[in-house]
């Protein structure tokens, strides 16, 4: 990761990294569950709070 934030900054990218401890891969896909793999999780919290901070940060970056 620190390579490609270097890169970013280098770029003068607008750019910035969220996590959600707890949340698996697929978090957002409430079908995650369904083929039993431990590593594949939904969850719904983790899942309003990405979608909110995407839909603040694309207000942000391209207005209304």
């Amino acid at each position: 990761m620190i390579n490609c934030r270097n890169k970013l900054e280098e770029a003068g990218a607008a750019w910035e990294m969220n996590t959600y401890g707890g949340a698996r891969h697929g978090f957002t896909n409430p079908n995650a569950d369904k083929p039993g793999m431990d590593y594949l999780k939904y969850d719904a919290t983790a899942d309003a709070r990405s979608w909110a901070r995407m839909q603040a940060f694309f207000d942000e970056m391209l207005g209304d």
